[in-house]
């Protein structure tokens, strides 16, 4: 039992991020509480206006993430002059309600504009807010601000110190945590689809369970990818990181191959529709028969090889000076194994092929031959220095949000705490603030309308449970002075370890905490925790009504300008790897086009939390599977492009003769001109008419005899650009066919074709079979 939850927490929580931010905002608060209070009995002030230290504290551990020690006291440290500045207005302003009131909502549009400086803009933002509406409160006077700025100060202090201390960054030990839950979760993968393939049925649970796990593994391998990038010392020895993130990647995009292929070889359940469980998932030419069951029994015998080799790997117990190898070994067999899976879509005879490359790939027992590539790294390392240097000094804040969206933002904020205000008054004159608190953060991390109304609904809920749970747990507890601390303290902690989880979970330990609290103080009832849920339920309704009418920003707009950017990634990835592979060989060129591919994912990552609140259910929205399919097919191109970009990087300058340059230079080209087709129908920030793009039969075609004639190295690679270029292409053109055209203005906007009308050139088929893309949403 304890193994198995440690398991479960490692997994959900591999470098244990949760759990050490949770740990050390108890630390912080309860350090801060005990220096707060003997310092204001020191100095012989009442302790109450120096609690504002325990709140900088917990705020300051929740959105302080600076990667260095020195950005992060930076960041900390001005929390202080914010608190001190809010405070100070607060206390002169107090005895006037409609001069504070006003003030407030300025304090509250200052704190958007913060967030012109990214997280940290953020972090002193919100501690302003903080601090003025907990001095309007408390009802702080002038003379008690240099308490209160002091326990600011102690608050920051011992937050910075307890995360410096308690909470160091181990990114070697990190890394290790992260690779080890890929492993975990990429066993569990391959477990349910070892288990399609023997059943030789593909359901639709079967489908959904898949997904799931595919986003799990991704998140996992995106993590250890971060991590080695963000890291200047190498994370393990004998590897460079840039080359390990590589092996990463390549992990990765096995494993997606892996549920391609799966899914193509295993036939559709009885009376149930074929749902393709992921965008990498492709009807490829030459497929094989999905009942073909020598085909079935090869795959399966080379998912359980596979199983076995991560699973050795994840259950080695050895100590870390003894196993330095455990990780490079790890990700070169599925690096030799994702050549494995692609020389499957060749039919062989027999299965035999398959699962002899397989057996191979999963009984690799040495790590990686690094012998000669010394030079290599150093040329990586110098590569990295040159970028390093270029970069210094450019400090615009490219990233940040435009003033102008900002600006929309701050627009909608002001309007949400007068109504907030005006409510939570007429609910309570002295509880008024909870009503403000929930309009003004559900505009945190969130920009359109949908994102607010999704926000606005977890608090509810988040609050309605909990004030049933504050009430329960009052009640057992009887006011237990020592109970009733440690359940604080306890509610506190599981707040902030599951944030990250649903914000609903912080909520609801947050309202139970405060039954707890007010109980110690002798104050609680259940009326006062029916007031903070109809507070929040005003505040939030508030800030829903102000994003929903004020300058709207809609997330369907937002969601094709998402759109828009991956396609102009997608166009910058093609144009790279053109050159990559037939020019030759040059390092600085072939880590652009990886970088380009990261920059291509990631932003592939930002249309998904986008469309999230479109395509879902949260918040009683209908789910629009014409959006939905969207985000499908373009995750379809963003998987192909990253495929084709590391074949690139790992053959740099294979093809050497001219002719052989210009088809393929020409192939790649004309798909890129498909994308350009496609890009300015989500210019105007919605899917309008899709004109019909240009032929690439001829292209692709010559392409195809070129990869035919070609022999060894070459042709494998020049096959596998056709089939990631036909991937894409297919793709973009069933999109086409989809959207709305300038004659037939009325047509449904995304009618998903079925992999049968695929397989059997019906409608929206192809003499070349493109991709099926499925409906597999977040």
């Amino acid at each position: 039992m304890l193994r198995r939850g440690w398991i479960l927490l490692t997994v959900s929580d591999p470098a244990f991020v949760r759990l050490r931010m949770a740990a050390t905002t108890v630390a912080a608060i309860v350090l801060t509480v005990v220096a707060v209070v003997g310092m204001a009995t020191a100095w012989g002030q009442p302790v109450v206006p120096a609690i504002l230290g325990v709140v900088v504290a917990m705020i300051s551990s929740l959105t302080v993430n600076d990667p260095r020690p020195r950005d992060r006291a930076i960041s900390t440290a001005l929390m202080v002059p914010s608190a001190a500045v809010s405070a100070g207005l607060a206390a002169f302003d107090h005895g006037h309600q409609v001069l504070s009131d006003a003030v407030f909502v300025l304090v509250m549009v200052a704190a958007v504009y913060l967030r012109r400086w990214g997280p940290r803009g953020l972090a002193v933002g919100m501690i302003g807010f903080v601090s003025y509406f907990l001095a309007l409160f408390l009802q702080v006077t002038p003379s008690q601000l240099p308490v209160m700025v002091a326990g600011a100060a102690v608050g920051a202090a011992m937050s910075f110190t307890v995360r410096h201390l308690l909470r160091p960054r181990r990114p070697d030990r990190d890394l290790r945590r992260e690779l080890a839950a890929w492993s975990v979760r990429a066993g569990r993968l391959l477990d349910t689809l070892g288990d399609a393939v023997a059943e030789g049925r593909w359901s639709g649970r079967t489908a959904a369970r898949v997904r799931d796990r595919v986003r799990a593994c991704e998140e996992a391998a995106h993590a250890a990818e971060s991590r080695l990038q963000g890291a200047d010392d190498p994370l393990w020895s004998g590897i460079a990181n840039d080359e390990l993130a590589v092996r990463v990647f390549d992990a990765q995009l096995t494993l997606e191959r892996v549920v391609a292929l799966s899914a193509d070889l295993v036939a559709p359940a009885p009376d149930e529709p074929s749902d393709p469980v992921h965008p990498v998932d492709a009807v490829e030419p030459d497929a094989p028969d999905p009942h073909d069951t020598a085909q079935r029994r090869a795959l399966r015998a080379a998912l359980g090889d596979l199983r076995a080799r991560l699973g050795t790997a994840v259950a080695s117990r050895r100590p870390a000076s003894e196993r330095p190898e455990l990780a490079p070994v790890l990700v070169a067999a599925l690096d030799r194994c994702a050549e494995a899976w692609q020389r499957s879509w060749s039919p062989e005879p027999d299965g035999e092929g398959l699962a002899h490359d397989v057996a191979e790939a999963a009984s690799a027992e040495d790590g990686p031959d690094h012998a000669g590539r010394a030079d290599a790294d150093e040329e990586k390392d110098d590569a990295d220095d040159e970028g390093d240097d270029e970069g210094e000094g450019d400090d615009s804040g490219g990233g940040a949000p435009p003033w102008r969206e900002l600006s929309r933002t701050a627009a909608q904020v002001a309007v949400a705490g007068v109504l907030a205000i005006v409510l939570g008054e007429l609910l309570s004159p002295v509880r008024w603030f909870w009503a403000v608190i929930a309009a003004f953060v559900v505009f945190t991390g969130a920009s359109t309308r949908e994102e607010i109304l999704t926000k606005g609904w977890l608090r509810v809920v988040g609050t309605l449970f909990g004030v049933g749970a504050g009430v329960v747990v009052a009640a057992l507890i009887g006011g237990d002075t020592v109970l009733s601390l440690v359940a604080i303290a306890l509610c506190v902690f599981l707040g902030v370890y599951l944030v990250q989880v649903s914000l609903a979970w912080m909520i609801f330990f947050i309202t139970t905490m405060l039954g707890l609290l007010y109980g110690l103080l002798g104050q609680f009832s259940v009326g006062l925790l029916v007031l903070r849920l109809e507070e929040t339920v005003a505040g939030a309704a508030a800030g829903v009504l102000a994003a929903y009418v004020v300058l709207p920003a809609r997330g369907r707009r937002a969601a094709t300008d998402d759109i828009a950017d991956v396609l102009d990634g997608l166009s910058e990835l093609l144009a790279r790897v053109a050159t990559v592979v037939t020019e030759p060989a040059d390092l600085h060129r072939e880590l652009a086009v990886l970088e380009q591919a990261r920059t291509l994912r990631d932003a592939m990552t930002t249309l998904r939390t986008t469309a999230r609140p479109l395509t879902g259910q949260v918040a009683g929205l209908t789910r629009r599977t014409g959006l939905r399919h969207l985000v499908v097919v373009t995750g379809a191109c963003e998987h192909h492009a990253r495929a084709l970009a590391r074949g690139a990087a790992e053959e740099p300058g294979l093809v050497s003769s001219p002719g052989r340059r210009q088809v393929v230079r020409d192939a790649v080209e004309a798909v890129a001109g498909t994308v350009a087709t496609v890009r300015p129908v989500f210019e105007a920030g919605g899917p309008g008419t899709a004109p019909t793009p240009p032929s690439v039969d001829d292209q692709l075609e010559a392409l195809r005899r070129l990869a035919e004639d070609a022999e060894g190295r070459a042709g494998e690679l020049l096959r596998s650009v056709l089939r990631h270029l036909r991937a894409i292409d297919g793709a973009l053109r069933g999109l086409t066919r989809e959207l709305p055209h300038p004659a037939a203005p009325d047509q449904p906007l995304a009618r998903r074709p079925t992999r049968a009308g695929l397989r059997s050139g019906g409608p929206g088929a192809e003499d070349e079979r493109p991709a099926a893309v499925s409906s597999a949403g977040d």
